[in-house]
């Protein structure tokens, strides 16, 4: 079969996790209608995006109320996203962030996704320039395993995105 792919794996106690399936190029001549999103795709690609800087740093929680759950802090580089100074000393800009939690077996078991309109006076705005941006979401999971935690983001000025993705071994 020339599509197999063959992982040997040399260092005792190490696991190999993988998922069916390929990814690469899509077909110029398939249909772009009703499913097809370019956030969804960008965050599901194993290839991070570049035209927005995104870091992505993904760790496991417990609340004794609502169970397990996955903190996710998003690292923003405001440097790629348009500001716009919509009144003197006022730097406004908008971007959307897609997260998707991913399991084991490829499926996605979570979305969140939220238009995020951000809006700083002159200090605020210069900080952020020297630091970036750092958003925080967390989402609930119901089982046990590895996920992969993947996101995007896209600049709604520039329809710019970046994306990342880290895995998180979630305990019983």
């Amino acid at each position: 079969d020339q599509n197999r792919v063959k992982v040997r794996v040399k260092r005792p106690g190490t696991h190999v996790r993988a998922r069916q399936g390929f990814f690469g190029p899509s077909d110029p001549n398939e249909p772009k209608g009703f499913g097809y999103d370019t956030l969804t795709t960008a965050a599901l690609s194993p290839f991070a995006s570049g035209a927005i800087t995104v870091r992505l740093t993904s760790m496991f929680g417990h609340d004794a109320r609502q169970g397990a759950y996955i903190r996710s802090l998003f690292f923003i580089d405001t440097s790629d996203l348009r500001f716009d100074e919509d009144q003197p000393g006022r730097h406004t800009a908008t971007f959307q962030v897609n997260l998707l939690a991913v399991g084991d077996n490829g499926e996605v078991l979570a979305e969140w996704r939220r238009l995020v309109p951000v809006a700083l006076d002159d200090q605020q705005f210069q900080g952020a320039k020297e630091r970036g941006i750092v958003y925080s979401v967390r989402t609930r999971v119901k089982e046990a395993g590895g996920y992969q935690m993947r996101a995007a983001v896209r600049d709604v000025n520039t329809k710019l995105t970046g994306s990342a993705s880290q895995f998180v071994e979630v305990p019983k």
